[in-house]
């Protein structure tokens, strides 16, 4: 145990892989101490201590842990709070195995109360778990402690690092995991919350093993058993508890609970019922369950047919064949997120998904979407377990010989699972492709199993250097590769004849390789009558009229249809009081610039000049970025960018996860271009 000045040790609370959390006292007033458990901790590693301080220091809410200091300790930090003198529901969970109904309830509400009051802050918490709640049993009070991975309403996406993996992995949500195409918003803590609730009535987690990727599985898309079918002599739980609880763990967000507001309700009544009668009947969930965030559903519409092609070929692959898609249509068609919606098949089918994606302004850039998806490989081997991760090492050391320095001169972190590789020997110029070229093949047969088939989405192919497409030809017309599906997405309208891609395709299709179009078109007035109905929770009749206007303005186009609606939003015309309501004739008024590129930048252009000149310096840097190194280019701290980004994040123009951001369309940096004067380009 630690010795602090000041400080007295009563009890060690907690003990996880990077801190501690001690009980202690300091001036005869309780306290709670944080301590980071690592000798000799990174700059990140205290910076996230920082964070978690500076964050709590915004939020002012009686269910939330009071920090009272940050202090270093030797060459570490510790985190210093207010003492609720209550236990976590996780050693209680310890004493009593689960809790009886009544106690459910009353925590039940409790727990969703809270959640409700952190979110009505723009707070996400994203790892709620029994181990983060704290309930004083005598005066009742509760409290969310562990802000660590917190933080305010964003459009965020997960990375799948193991190392960045956030949240607690038997709690995590199914988009948290990375492998969903699904970004993290509140509805996150909804689902980490029905595992705590499964847990504190049934006394048993939802999913159980000791393998991670198979917990990982387990969360995408495997059932869990209803809780009312684990009741026994020791505990009773009613089925109306048991649809609840189940609804909190729907794998896709949108089919959960909406709105602490509608569960709060839910809970409520079943409280009422079994004080009244003893009993709970059954009746109607979700009556009340609206919310008042405006959040354009993260699904495909009128993209079914397309779909069902996609995860048809996806299928043919697994049984040992070599498929080629090729995704056409306009900018903002939709084609990268209908090719990202393979992911879920996928993922159940235990299959892997990587991808990259070429850049307007990164052309001379040999092998750049290529090095991107096979780094996302690379994270992704990195979350097995250390066995798999030999095992892998081994196939890949045989595949690759003594040339491994070859890929991992290209892909460096490939060097996290095989090492450091020898010196090899130099070659002339078409040799040393020839050799790449082999290379890629035979480090790509390794993960192209019959029981792992590999998926490789490539986006943007109109911007694609040479030596990717010759690279691509290759890949293409080896008929040792099975178990192996190739996407290829394009802009039509930037690609003829003459372009070096049409030339590879003509050439592959001269082989014996089977190729599937799919071509993406505006969506009709009926796809975007019912994007706006289920966005503001209303029928398609009522929503009808919003919805053309929308479509005439847009010309169905899904980028800017999102763009116009949201803006609608933004600036009132759309607005919740009691349901969503709008100002269809002012709507009726308003002028839209006729093209995407002119609608982003007239947003772009009623932006503060600091938020424009963050979306400038991002825009040079390139579609996505490191946000603790950006932090340093612009000359503010990490947290004052995340809080920035956060806010661009919001209003539509980043998407973030961990410790990256990238730009949510194309067009947005395109836009953010045109700002940029010849001599901030030099």
């Amino acid at each position: 145990m630690i010795t602090l000045q000041d400080y007295s040790i009563k009890s060690e609370l907690y003990r996880g892989d990077k801190s501690i959390v001690f009980r202690g006292e300091k001036e005869n007033v309780p306290v709670i101490i944080k301590y980071l458990n690592i000798e000799y901790p990174n700059q990140s590693e205290i910076d996230y201590f920082q964070k978690e301080f500076n964050f709590l220091k915004k939020i002012s809410l009686p269910c939330v842990i009071k920090p009272i200091a940050i202090e270093d300790y030797k060459n570490s930090s510790i985190l210093v709070f207010e003492d609720i003198q209550g236990k976590s529901l996780r050693e209680i969970l310890k004493e009593k195995e689960n809790f009886s109904l009544e106690e459910f309830l009353d925590l039940a509400i409790l727990i969703t109360s809270a959640l409700g009051e952190l979110h009505g802050q723009g707070v996400v918490h994203k790892d709620i778990k029994p181990h983060n709640i704290i309930y004083n049993y005598k005066t009742k009070k509760l409290q969310i402690i562990d802000f660590g991975n917190a933080t305010f309403l964003s459009r965020e996406n997960p990375s799948i690092n193991p190392k960045n993996l956030e949240g607690t992995l038997s709690y995590i949500s199914p988009e948290q995991t990375g492998r969903m195409n699904r970004s993290i918003d509140y509805r996150s803590d909804y689902y980490s919350l029905g595992v705590t609730f499964y847990q504190l009535i049934t006394g048993v987690l939802p999913f159980v093993s000791k393998n991670s990727m198979e917990l990982v599985f387990s969360h995408l898309a495997k059932l869990p058993t209803p809780p009312h079918l684990l009741s026994d002599s020791t505990k009773f739980i009613p089925e109306i508890i048991s649809e609840i609880i189940l609804k909190l763990l729907e794998k896709n967000p949108e089919n959960r609970y909406q709105s602490t507001n509608g569960l709060l309700h839910d809970l409520t009544e079943c409280k009422l019922k079994f004080e009244a009668d003893g009993k709970i009947d059954s009746f109607i969930l979700m009556t009340k369950d609206i919310s008042k965030q405006f959040r354009i559903p993260e699904k495909l519409y009128g993209r079914e047919k397309e779909s069902e092609s996609l995860i048809k070929i996806f299928e043919q692959t697994t049984f040992g064949h070599l498929k080629l898609a090729l995704v056409s249509g306009h900018s903002g068609m939709g084609k990268t997120a209908l090719i990202q919606e393979v992911q879920k098949p996928i993922g159940k089918s235990m299959g892997r998904f990587i991808s990259g994606k070429f850049d307007k302004f990164k052309k001379n850039m040999p092998y750049y979407a290529i090095i991107q998806a096979f780094r996302n490989l690379v994270e992704q081997m990195l979350t097995l377990d250390r066995n798999e991760i030999q095992d892998i090492k081994d196939d890949i050391q045989i595949a690759l010989g003594k040339n491994g320095k070859v890929l991992t001169d290209i892909v460096p972190e490939l060097e996290l699972i095989v090492g450091e590789q020898p010196s090899i020997i130099n070659l002339s110029s078409l040799e040393a492709q020839n050799r790449l070229n082999l290379l890629f093949i035979k480090f790509i047969q390794v993960f192209c199993k019959s029981n792992n088939p590999l998926v490789l989405f490539l986006d943007d192919l109109q911007w694609a250097d040479n030596s990717s497409l010759n690279l691509l030809k290759t890949i293409l017309t080896d008929k040792s590769l099975e178990f192996l599906m190739v996407i290829l997405s394009y802009r039509s309208n930037e690609v003829d004849n003459t372009h070096p891609f049409s030339i590879l395709l003509d050439e592959v299709k001269k082989t014996d390789v089977e190729i599937e179009n799919i071509s993406i078109n505006p969506l009709s007035e009926k796809d975007v009558n019912q994007l706006v109905s289920e966005t503001l929770v209303s029928n398609t009749n009522s929503c009808e009229e919003l919805s053309n206007i929308i479509h005439l303005k847009t010309g169905g186009n899904p980028f800017f249809v999102s763009s116009i609606f949201t803006s609608l939003y933004n600036e009132s015309l759309i607005y919740f009081e009691d349901k969503w309501k709008w100002e269809i004739s002012k709507i009726k008024q308003i002028s839209i610039s006729e093209n995407v590129i002119d609608h982003t930048k007239d947003k772009i252009s009623q932006l503060d000049l600091d938020k424009i000149d963050i979306l400038k310096m991002a825009a040079c840097i390139g579609n996505r970025f490191v946000i603790s190194v950006f932090c340093k280019i612009i000359n503010k701290s990490l947290t004052e960018t995340e809080e920035i980004l956060a806010q661009l994040s919001n209003d539509g123009y980043f998407i973030l996860g961990g410790n990256e951001a990238r730009f949510a369309h194309d067009k947005i940096r395109e836009a953010t271009y045109t700002f940029i004067s010849e001599e901030e380009n030099h």
